[in-house]
């Protein structure tokens, strides 16, 4: 996935680091050659947005004071090229590794999507700095537009409930899904739960009586949980359960009770398909696997 290939980067761009600290002693360090770490990153995925570093104070070659004017640097002359306060202080506290909600920037000089995994940077049990690499989410709500239709809607939520995409309105982007649903605190629990999650409502996208079927989806190495969840037309599951319930309620008076039974497994089998193949897609999904052919019946 996008993310794994992101952290997978922040992995080798921190035993780089690690490497190199252990083989130069403090003065001999050159915070050139750590832009460098930085800048090879960024080159070899297309995946990261853009990918910083920042250290404690004098705590990467103790030599803050003497760069202060340093573009690489903050007015302390603290190793700052790139940083924000959200990233660093969480992975800071926790010493782990976090994921950011989701905020809109410039990449290429176009409005991104992003999310950012801080990666703390510990030596010898003490926590020395932290890495931040951004991921351009953007490209998900074009998955989420090719795969949806109006009477089947892909949504996908971070774990404050903010839309990160909407399979057919877009407009909906980073703003709180739990919000538009009017959702209790209760259900924000078992949206994120381990096991999928279902229920029944009037959807606000369609204005029809819909099912909704939550499925969380987990980070590797982070506690945060966002979910995928689809809203379908209730008709779409029971229209033709429907159709064969008044179909053999007429044939029962002329015909055995056998048959009886067998269209009642038939009218079964019609209505749990559909929610089986829904349920499929979105375990798939769930790992942003977004082909849809897949797990056809």
């Amino acid at each position: 996935s996008r993310y794994e290939s992101v952290q997978q980067s922040g992995e080798d761009v921190r035993q780089r680091i690690y490497t190199y600290m252990q083989q130069q002693p403090p003065e001999a360090r050159s915070r050139e050659a750590l832009n460098e770490m930085l800048a090879d990153a960024a080159a070899s995925n297309d995946n990261l947005a853009g990918i910083g570093v920042v250290f404690e104070p004098n705590a990467f070659d103790g030599q803050d004071a003497a760069h202060v004017a340093d573009p690489l640097s903050d007015e302390s002359g603290r190793v700052m090229p790139y940083a924000t306060a959200t990233w660093y202080q969480k992975p800071k506290s926790t010493s782990k590794l976090v994921l950011s909600e989701a905020y809109y920037d410039e990449v290429n000089g176009k409005k991104a999507l992003l999310v950012s995994i801080g990666m703390p940077i510990v030596v010898d049990g003490r926590f020395i700095g932290a890495l931040t690499l951004d991921f351009d989410v953007s490209q998900i709500q074009e998955d989420f537009a090719k795969i949806s239709t109006p009477d089947n809607i892909y949504i996908l939520i971070d774990n404050e409930g903010d839309v990160i995409a909407h399979g057919t309105s877009p407009d909906t982007i980073m703003k709180n899904a739990f919000t538009i649903m009017q959702s209790p605190e209760s259900e924000k629990q078992d949206v994120f739960a381990e096991s999928p999650y279902s229920k029944s409502q009037v959807s606000p996208s369609t204005g029809k009586d819909s099912v909704y079927i939550f499925h969380p989806v987990k980070f590797a190495g982070v506690d945060a949980k966002w979910s995928i969840f689809s809203i379908t037309d209730k008709d779409k599951f029971t229209g033709a359960a429907r159709e064969m319930v008044i179909f053999s309620v007429v044939l029962a008076v002329i015909c055995t009770v056998v048959l009886v039974i067998g269209l009642a497994m038939f009218i079964q089998r019609r209505l749990i398909v559909p929610i089986g193949d829904v349920s499929d897609t979105l375990a798939r999904f769930a790992d942003l696997d977004l082909d849809p052919t897949k797990g056809e019946k």
